[in-house]
């Protein structure tokens, strides 16, 4: 991420109390943090994909990452909600 990026998240994370954020983004501008390993490239074909973010989601789930979890699981709920309300409306 380009410096002034890091720099903006970096003082909205301090200016809302999320100190543990601050640190995560790194010591210096434009540092990313280390303890975010890279993504695998998207599959090709679709069946592969759902595969590659099914494992993804696995991963996440299991690590027992309460943070992780925390950020993961309601957009999950949140996706499903606005899922079904499309679905529904399509009937």
């Amino acid at each position: 991420m380009p410096p002034p990026v890091i720099d903006r998240l970096r003082a909205m994370a301090e200016a809302n109390g999320h100190t543990d954020l601050v640190g995560a983004l790194g010591s210096e501008a434009g540092q990313a943090p280390d303890t975010v390993p890279p993504l695998p490239p998207p599959a090709k074909s679709p069946r592969a994909e759902r595969k590659r973010l099914h494992a993804l989601l696995d991963e996440v789930l299991n690590s027992g990452d309460r943070d992780a979890l925390e950020a993961v699981i309601p957009n999950l709920e949140l996706s499903a909600k606005w899922v079904r309300q499309r679905t529904q409306k399509r009937k």
